[in-house]
Protein backbone atom coordinates (compact mmCIF):
# COMPACT_ATOMS: atom_id res chain seq x y z
CA UNK A 1 0.00 0.00 0.00
CA UNK A 2 1.13 3.27 -1.17
CA UNK A 3 2.05 6.31 1.19
CA UNK A 4 -0.88 8.07 -0.58
CA UNK A 5 -3.41 5.18 0.12
CA UNK A 6 -2.61 4.96 3.60
CA UNK A 7 -2.86 9.24 3.63
CA UNK A 8 -6.00 8.94 1.75
CA UNK A 9 -7.79 6.51 4.28
CA UNK A 10 -6.32 8.36 7.26
CA UNK A 11 -8.13 11.31 5.90
CA UNK A 12 -11.24 9.41 5.31
CA UNK A 13 -10.91 7.90 9.35
CA UNK A 14 -10.85 12.12 10.47
CA UNK A 15 -13.99 12.10 7.78
CA UNK A 16 -16.01 9.56 9.36
CA UNK A 17 -15.31 10.94 13.31
CA UNK A 18 -16.73 13.94 12.62
CA UNK A 19 -19.38 12.84 10.55
CA UNK A 20 -20.10 10.70 14.27
CA UNK A 21 -19.62 14.43 16.10
CA UNK A 22 -21.80 15.84 14.08
CA UNK A 23 -24.66 12.77 13.89
CA UNK A 24 -24.13 12.77 18.08
CA UNK A 25 -24.49 16.20 18.73
CA UNK A 26 -28.08 15.54 15.82
CA UNK A 27 -29.34 13.12 18.36
CA UNK A 28 -28.38 13.70 21.27
CA UNK A 29 -31.73 15.38 22.22
CA UNK A 30 -32.92 11.51 21.77
CA UNK A 31 -30.47 10.29 24.18
CA UNK A 32 -31.83 11.78 26.98
CA UNK A 33 -32.72 14.74 29.48
CA UNK A 34 -30.67 17.47 29.33
CA UNK A 35 -29.11 16.99 32.38
CA UNK A 36 -28.12 13.26 31.46
CA UNK A 37 -27.52 13.30 27.90
CA UNK A 38 -27.49 9.07 28.30
CA UNK A 39 -30.80 8.73 30.62
CA UNK A 40 -32.01 5.93 28.24
CA UNK A 41 -29.17 4.24 27.90
CA UNK A 42 -29.57 4.21 31.68
CA UNK A 43 -33.28 2.45 31.75
CA UNK A 44 -31.71 -0.61 32.09
CA UNK A 45 -29.91 0.08 35.88
CA UNK A 46 -33.66 0.00 36.64
CA UNK A 47 -33.56 -3.96 36.47
CA UNK A 48 -30.31 -4.29 37.60
CA UNK A 49 -28.06 -4.15 34.85
CA UNK A 50 -25.56 -1.62 34.68
CA UNK A 51 -25.84 1.07 31.84
CA UNK A 52 -22.77 0.10 30.34
CA UNK A 53 -24.41 -3.79 29.50
CA UNK A 54 -26.95 -2.29 28.93
CA UNK A 55 -24.98 0.21 25.74
CA UNK A 56 -23.21 -3.27 24.72
CA UNK A 57 -27.04 -5.09 23.93
CA UNK A 58 -28.41 -2.38 22.28
CA UNK A 59 -25.05 -2.35 19.86
CA UNK A 60 -25.50 -6.25 19.69
CA UNK A 61 -29.14 -5.22 18.16
CA UNK A 62 -26.99 -3.40 15.61
CA UNK A 63 -24.59 -6.00 14.90
CA UNK A 64 -27.63 -8.62 14.22
CA UNK A 65 -28.54 -6.37 11.43
CA UNK A 66 -25.42 -6.27 10.16
CA UNK A 67 -25.41 -10.17 10.26
CA UNK A 68 -28.35 -10.71 8.70
CA UNK A 69 -28.11 -8.21 5.91
CA UNK A 70 -24.86 -10.97 5.70
CA UNK A 71 -26.37 -13.91 5.65
CA UNK A 72 -29.19 -12.87 3.34
CA UNK A 73 -28.06 -10.28 1.02
CA UNK A 74 -30.90 -7.79 2.38
CA UNK A 75 -31.41 -5.08 4.49
CA UNK A 76 -34.28 -5.16 6.53
CA UNK A 77 -34.94 -2.03 7.80
CA UNK A 78 -35.51 0.47 4.79
CA UNK A 79 -35.26 3.81 7.04
CA UNK A 80 -31.81 2.59 7.89
CA UNK A 81 -28.83 2.05 5.83
CA UNK A 82 -25.81 -0.32 5.85
CA UNK A 83 -23.77 2.94 7.06
CA UNK A 84 -25.95 4.04 9.02
CA UNK A 85 -25.69 1.02 11.23
CA UNK A 86 -22.11 1.12 11.61
CA UNK A 87 -22.22 4.49 12.35
CA UNK A 88 -24.43 3.48 15.01
CA UNK A 89 -22.27 0.66 16.41
CA UNK A 90 -19.65 3.50 16.49
CA UNK A 91 -21.14 5.86 18.28
CA UNK A 92 -22.73 3.19 20.99
CA UNK A 93 -19.27 2.33 21.77
CA UNK A 94 -18.22 5.79 22.78
CA UNK A 95 -21.63 5.93 24.67
CA UNK A 96 -20.79 2.68 25.99
CA UNK A 97 -16.88 3.50 26.74
CA UNK A 98 -17.97 6.70 28.84
CA UNK A 99 -21.06 5.13 30.84
CA UNK A 100 -18.18 2.61 31.47
CA UNK A 101 -15.36 4.83 32.53
CA UNK A 102 -18.29 6.11 35.03
CA UNK A 103 -18.85 2.86 36.46
CA UNK A 104 -15.11 1.85 37.00
CA UNK A 105 -15.02 5.77 38.40
CA UNK A 106 -11.87 6.65 35.83
CA UNK A 107 -13.95 8.76 33.44
CA UNK A 108 -11.43 12.01 32.52
CA UNK A 109 -12.17 14.98 32.31
CA UNK A 110 -9.95 17.35 30.82
CA UNK A 111 -7.49 15.49 31.33
CA UNK A 112 -8.19 14.52 35.14
CA UNK A 113 -9.96 11.80 36.76
CA UNK A 114 -13.41 12.41 38.05
CA UNK A 115 -14.16 12.94 42.12
CA UNK A 116 -16.71 10.22 41.85
CA UNK A 117 -15.09 7.27 42.71
CA UNK A 118 -15.45 3.51 42.42
CA UNK A 119 -16.75 2.72 45.33
CA UNK A 120 -19.43 5.77 45.50
CA UNK A 121 -20.88 4.37 41.94
CA UNK A 122 -20.48 0.36 43.22
CA UNK A 123 -22.45 1.31 46.62
CA UNK A 124 -25.55 2.41 44.08
CA UNK A 125 -26.11 -1.23 43.42
CA UNK A 126 -26.48 -3.60 46.49
CA UNK A 127 -25.27 -6.80 46.04
CA UNK A 128 -26.95 -10.00 44.24
CA UNK A 129 -28.02 -12.77 46.39
CA UNK A 130 -27.08 -16.04 44.38
CA UNK A 131 -28.25 -19.76 45.68
CA UNK A 132 -25.98 -20.77 48.26
CA UNK A 133 -26.08 -17.82 50.28
CA UNK A 134 -23.44 -15.98 47.88
CA UNK A 135 -23.78 -12.61 46.91
CA UNK A 136 -22.29 -11.05 43.53
CA UNK A 137 -22.03 -7.39 43.42
CA UNK A 138 -21.81 -5.21 40.22
CA UNK A 139 -18.23 -5.38 39.95
CA UNK A 140 -17.75 -9.71 39.89
CA UNK A 141 -17.01 -10.09 43.54
CA UNK A 142 -18.40 -12.93 45.18
CA UNK A 143 -18.82 -13.03 48.77
CA UNK A 144 -20.04 -16.75 50.97
CA UNK A 145 -22.17 -15.60 53.42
Amino acid sequence: MSKNEVSRQSLRFHEILEQIKELHDKKQHDYGANQDIFANFRLSELSGIPAWQGSVVRMGDKYARIANFINKGEFKFKEESIKDTLMDMAIYSLITMILFEEAEGTEMAGGRQSPQGREQFLSRFPPKIKPGGQTQSIDGVITVL
